[in-house]
């Protein structure tokens, strides 16, 4: 079953730029939400991806310090994806503001 969807969803995660992924990235592989969903969980049983929200998924990476599978990218990175992904604005805090003039 080389050309499984599993395969497919597991190659598309793999050569991505992004290492985060929602269920309609995968949609062109399969228009069956239900059974993308299923191979995302078992990619979750191989550690492969991490699910950090209501269809949003992280590709996955063993922790230096504690050998624990965590997301690949830091949450805030994700959630700037997300945001950006779904058409919205990213801008920095005033904190983060002030930091950068100094």
């Amino acid at each position: 079953m080389k050309n499984s969807l599993k395969n497919r969803i597991k190659n598309k995660i793999k050569r991505s730029k992004s290492s985060v992924f929602m269920i309609a990235d995968f949609k062109r592989l399969s228009s069956n939400a239900d059974q993308i969903q299923r191979v995302l969980r078992q990619l979750i049983a191989e550690n492969i991806v991490v699910r950090v929200g209501k269809g949003v998924y992280v590709r996955a990476i063993r922790s230096c310090f504690s050998g624990n599978i965590i997301p690949e990218k830091d949450i805030r990175t994700v959630a700037e994806e997300f945001i950006r992904r779904h058409g919205g604005e990213v801008r920095l805090t005033p904190e983060q503001l002030a930091y950068n003039e100094r």
